[in-house]
C-alpha cells in the first residue's frame, strides 16, 4: 500500500463510508499502519482511508474499501479529490490519509498515450490477414482491405446502456455493438444467418474474449470474440468477405482499431485535469450545474437520455402513401361534384327568367 498525500474524499455518505468497507464497518483505534494492513489483507480492498484527531476525545477510524465496486475504473480518477472539500481539516486536528494499491490503481491517470480501451470508444472492427493486409468491417457487413469508408461501432457495456467513459475493458469484460450516433445494437438472426441494428434491449447480443491474456485489452491486440449464450465465434466468411456467426474460431483473429476522429476516444483517455487543457474554450465558462449539460451534448453521457423515435415499417409507410392517395381523390371527386353542380345551376336560371318574362 501507498500513501497518497495531500488528498482528499468525501467520506461519509457517497458510497466511501463505513457500509462499503470489506466489512461493512470501520474499525475504531487502529494506526495508519494497522488499516493498511486490513486492506492488504483482504482480496477485495485496494485503497481506503484512515481518520485521525488531535485533540478530540475520538478514537480513529479505518475505512478499508471494497473496491470491487469501481471494477476497473480508476479510484484515483473517481473518489479523491486534489482539495479539501469537506470541513475535515489538518488545521483543526483532524488529519485523513489516503492509501492504495498502485499497481491496482496506477497514481498516473494520464491515459491519453495508453492503447487501452474503453467502453464507450469508437471504433473500427478489422480483422488482419498477414500479407494480404488488414480488412475492415463496413455498413454492409463485409470486410474490405480499405478504412475510409470503414463503419465504426461504439463498445457497450453488457447489461446496460449506459457506461462510464473511464471504465477500461478487460479480457473478463462482455462487449456489444451499438450503431454510431444511435441507440440500436448489433442482432444476429441464427435463422437466417443476417445481421442488422434493432434497438437494445437487455438481452443484446454479447461477445467475450478469447485468446486473450489476462488483463486489460488494448486497441490493436487481436482476439476471438466469442458468444456464450450461444456458443459461436464471431467470425467472417472468407469467401463472400461476410461477418458470420461460427462454430469454429476465426481463421484470422480480429482487433478493434480506434477510430482517430471520435472526441469521445479522447475523452476517455483524459482525466478531469485534462478537461480545462482539452476543451479551454468551453470548460471555463462552465459553472458545476453546466458541466452534465456540457457531457450530454459533447460526448451523449445524459442520464435521462432515451431512444430515439423508432423508423415506421416499410409496410406502414405504404398503408399510409395509399391512405393519403385515397384520400386526395377523394377531395378532388368532391371538389368535381361541387363545380359541376354549380356550373349546371347556373345554366337553368336565365332559361327560367326568360320564361317569366315572355309575352303571354
Amino acid at each position: 500500500m501507498k500513501v497518497l498525500d495531500g488528498y482528499w474524499v468525501k467520506p461519509f455518505g457517497t458510497g466511501m463510508s463505513c457500509i462499503d468497507t470489506v466489512d461493512a464497518e470501520c474499525p475504531r483505534g487502529l494506526s495508519l499502519e494497522e488499516c493498511m494492513k486490513r486492506c492488504e489483507d483482504s482480496p477485495y480492498c485496494n485503497a481506503g482511508y484512515h481518520v485521525s484527531f488531535d485533540d478530540l476525545p475520538l478514537q480513529s477510524y479505518c475505512v478499508p474499501l471494497n473496491t470491487i465496486f469501481y471494477q476497473n475504473s480508476n479510484f484515483l480518477d473517481n473518489v479523491i479529490a486534489p482539495h479539501n472539500s469537506t470541513r475535515l481539516s489538518a488545521d483543526n486536528g483532524i488529519h485523513l490519509r489516503v492509501f492504495y494499491n498502485p499497481e491496482r490503481f496506477p497514481p498516473d491517470t494520464n491515459l491519453l498515450d495508453t492503447p487501452y480501451l474503453f467502453f464507450s470508444n469508437t471504433c473500427f472492427l478489422v480483422q488482419d490477414r498477414g500479407s494480404l493486409g488488414r480488412f475492415y468491417l463496413h455498413s454492409d457487413f463485409t470486410f474490405y482491405p480499405f478504412r475510409e469508408t470503414a463503419m465504426t461501432v461504439v463498445l457497450g457495456q453488457e447489461g446496460t446502456l449506459f457506461f462510464d467513459f473511464d471504465q477500461r475493458i478487460t479480457s473478463r469484460s462482455s462487449v456489444y455493438f451499438i450503431k454510431n450516433n444511435e441507440y440500436s445494437v448489433l442482432y444476429y438472426d441464427r435463422d437466417t444467418g443476417v445481421f442488422s441494428w434493432r434497438p437494445y434491449s437487455a438481452s443484446a447480443y454479447t461477445y467475450a474474449f478469447r485468446d486473450h491474456p489476462d488483463g486489460f485489452v488494448n486497441e490493436q491486440e487481436p482476439f476471438q470474440l466469442f458468444n456464450t449464450r450461444h456458443d459461436q465465434f464471431l467470425s467472417v466468411d472468407l469467401t463472400t468477405n461476410k461477418l458470420q456467426w461460427s462454430d469454429h474460431k476465426a481463421r484470422y483473429p480480429l482487433s478493434f482499431e480506434l477510430d482517430p476522429t471520435s472526441v469521445v476516444n479522447q475523452f476517455s483517455r483524459s482525466n478531469w485535469k485534462e478537461m480545462p487543457r482539452l476543451f479551454p474554450q468551453f470548460w471555463e465558462s462552465l459553472n458545476e450545474k453546466q458541466i452534465p449539460q456540457f457531457l450530454c451534448e459533447n460526448f451523449k453521457n445524459c442520464l435521462d437520455r432515451t431512444a430515439p423515435p423508432l423508423p415506421l415499417p416499410r409496410a406502414v409507410w405504404i398503408v399510409v402513401l395509399i391512405l393519403g392517395i385515397l384520400t386526395i381523390l377523394v377531395w378532388l371527386l368532391i371538389i368535381v361534384l361541387v363545380f359541376t353542380t354549380q356550373k349546371g345551376q347556373g345554366k337553368q336560371l336565365p332559361t327560367t327568367t326568360a320564361k317569366q318574362t315572355a309575352p303571354r
